[in-house]
């Protein structure tokens, strides 16, 4: 198996990985979303309830955030697969552009 087979199943590998993973965080953002269930927020204070409140609260944004943090890892994987299924038939990026050109970073340093 040649290099370049090699690295378009990677990159495949990589697309696919990201799509499990944005598909694994929605199907869990649905499920959690149908069978959610208001706690009841009682208390014999008003500090108990305050913190029952705060409790939830916590947990809800402790949920969305690890859901967040997986559709962010798998849009990365995809990103990354697919750049690299499109520069995969070019030869390098620096070779693309023109002998005359300077490239943004070197131009940054002159001035």
């Amino acid at each position: 198996m040649d290099l370049i087979k090699r690295a378009s199943l990677i990159f495949l590998a990589l697309i696919l990985l990201g799509l499990i993973f944005i598909v694994l965080a929605v199907s869990i953002a649905l499920s959690s979303f149908y069978s959610y269930r208001l706690p009841g927020i009682e208390g014999s204070s008003m500090e108990e309830a305050v913190v029952k409140l705060v409790n939830t609260l916590v947990d809800i944004a402790v949920r969305l955030g690890f859901l967040g943090i997986t559709v962010w890892a798998g849009s990365l994987l995809i990103g990354h697969g697919i750049k690299g299924l499109k520069s995969e038939g070019k030869p390098y990026e620096g070779e693309e552009k023109r002998s005359g050109e300077k490239p943004e970073s070197k131009m940054r340093e002159e001035k």
